[in-house]
Formats: C-alpha cells, structure tokens, sequence
C-alpha cells in the first residue's frame, strides 16, 4: 500500500455495482458499505502477519497454539469478496 500510495496517493478499489437495464450495463453505482475498506486491510494485513511470522521457533510453545477467529475471517474475506467483485480504480 506504500508504494502504491506513492504513484497514486488516494489509491484504493472503489467497490460498486452495475445497474442492468435491457441487458446491458448503463451505470455504476457506488457501494457505499459492507466491503473491506482501507484502514482494515492495512489493519487485518498486519494481525494475519502475527500469525504467519511466529519468530523464532525456539520460542514458540505447544501449549500456546495461536488462536484463529473463524468468524472474523468469514467476514473477512465477505468484505474483501464485496470490494473486489465489482469495482473502479
């Protein structure tokens, strides 16, 4: 997001939908919520970097196990599903 940020410093998807009449797309329309926005990705980008870089394996504990929130990853990747199946950039 950094480097991205530098080439183009308001970057970011802009969810929407397309609004079919006759069979044919006239318009978009934006969505204005229930998608990934910004901040959470960046966000939920460094919490899954705590689970995937553990540090050492010296320090790491079979009675400690890293817990994963199954329901948070759901909405997660319904978010993330919201922003990317249709949008601007």
């Amino acid at each position: 997001m950094n480097t991205l940020e530098k080439l183009h410093p308001t970057f970011y998807p802009r969810p929407t939908t397309q609004i079919i009449e006759n069979g044919k797309v006239v318009r978009w329309e934006d969505i204005e919520q229930g998608y990934l926005t910004k901040s959470e990705l960046i966000k939920d980008y460094r919490d899954a970097a705590d689970h995937l870089h553990v540090g050492p394996i010296s320090e790491l504990s079979p009675n400690k196990p890293k817990v994963l929130d199954l329901i948070a990853i759901t909405a997660w990747f319904g978010k993330r599903t919201r922003l990317l199946t249709h949008h601007n950039i």
